[in-house]
């Protein structure tokens, strides 16, 4: 990639988090890329490195469809008695 010099992406939120992943796997280097996105607000901008890309990705709440936040809720309201799961213990996604 070298003989290319810069490489510039265009990804959405979920684009980035892939991003960061292949990142973290060690696909990529910090540096040689430009990432433009676009805010829910339309804006653009424009992340040069993992760092910028971290803390722009880290202000983006994880955006669950509505029936499956319904499902996790009545998961969540079940009773040992409803679920019929002997030893049944509580948790929460956060």
């Amino acid at each position: 990639m070298k003989k290319y010099g810069t490489i510039g992406i265009i990804t959405n939120p979920p684009g980035l988090r892939t991003f960061l992943q292949l990142a973290s796997e060690k696909q990529l280097k910090d540096g040689q890329f430009i990432v433009l996105t676009a805010g829910r607000d339309g804006s653009i901008s424009e992340l040069s490195s993992f760092r910028e890309i971290e803390q722009y990705v880290s202000h983006i709440p994880l955006q669950v469809p509505e029936e499956i936040n319904q499902k996790i809720d009545e998961i969540m309201s079940m009773t040992p008695e409803k679920d019929g799961i002997s030893g049944w213990m509580s948790f929460r996604l956060v």
